[in-house]
């Protein structure tokens, strides 16, 4: 779940804020300080993930192992 919460933060929120929200931020400042707050969390979580999704792509099933 970890994985995927990861990915909803930063396609969901992070990526639609910065790509739209900034242009906004004349009209509602509000959401800049929460978002930045979000990002340093995403990217905290992101070396807590990291290393679970490096271990993913090295690891293989038993079975698949000659």
């Amino acid at each position: 779940h970890c994985e995927e919460i990861h990915n909803e933060v930063e396609f969901e929120w992070l990526r639609q804020y910065w790509f739209q929200g900034q242009r906004y931020t004349r009209f509602c400042s509000w959401w800049t300080r929460p978002m930045e707050q979000l990002e340093k969390d995403w990217r905290l979580m992101e070396t807590m993930v990291g290393p679970f999704r490096r271990s993913l792509v090295t690891w293989q099933p038993r079975c698949l192992v000659s």
